[in-house]
């Protein structure tokens, strides 16, 4: 009989890490760069999680990431309604194209992962508006959140939230190169994120460039 078995994280969602202030740039750019590795994973699957936000990203008792709750994920190719007018996924993290009625494609998830960094940079949410259509009307015609006017913020993050969060989704960096840049630049530890019930023979540690299943060349 078909079972779903779920790893325990001992940790804490980023969503509480955020009410309590401002993190740490290194630490932000480690946990991205994590985060990005496994998006890179997920969407080499061909899948896009759909709900990524701060209280579906957590950290274990090691502070590495691991990607929570795929309840929503699916084939990027389906559509991004369950029904006519309900859009699927958490309204502060959806990108202009969703709130447009486009599919959930794995921009998506980039957008909605830049604007976590942003609020864990910022220790607050990225937007303040009462009510999802105030909401949309922002993401849809209003300029993205920048980290251009936080000094202790170095030119090049700023340059590289700014490419994730492009409206145009043909132009936004994908999940692999918003990784890469966080590599190059940041200050990765090379370790890489989990997805939960992975072991170490399915996400190896040492190479966060590549994640391969056992027995993969």
């Amino acid at each position: 009989q078909p079972f779903y078995a779920m790893e325990i994280i001992n940790g804490e969602e980023l969503a509480r890490v955020i009410q309590r202030g401002p993190a740490p740039f290194a630490d932000v750019t480690r946990w991205m760069e994590q985060g990005a590795d496994a998006l890179t994973y997920i969407h080499g699957l061909g899948l896009a999680h759909r709900d990524l936000k701060p209280g579906n990203l957590m950290l274990n008792e090691a502070r590495n990431l691991v990607v929570m709750d795929f309840g929503l994920a699916k084939d990027p190719a389906g559509t991004l309604l369950t029904e006519e007018g309900a859009v699927v996924g958490t309204p502060r993290y959806i990108a202009p194209e969703g709130f447009r009625g486009g599919e959930p494609g794995t921009p998506q998830d980039v957008w909605a992962l830049a604007l976590c960094a942003h609020e864990l940079i910022t220790g607050a949410n990225w937007d303040g508006s009462q009510s999802v259509a105030e909401l949309a009307q922002r993401v849809m015609m209003g300029p993205p959140p920048t980290l251009a006017d936080r000094p202790e913020v170095p030119a090049w993050f700023v340059e590289l939230q700014a490419r994730a969060l492009v409206a145009d989704p043909k132009k936004r960096l994908t999940a692999p190169q918003y990784r890469d840049l966080l590599k190059k630049r940041g200050r990765g530890t090379g370790r890489v994120a989990r997805l939960p019930g992975a072991t170490s023979g399915q996400v190896p540690i040492t190479d966060p460039g590549r994640m391969r299943t056992p027995g993969a060349t």
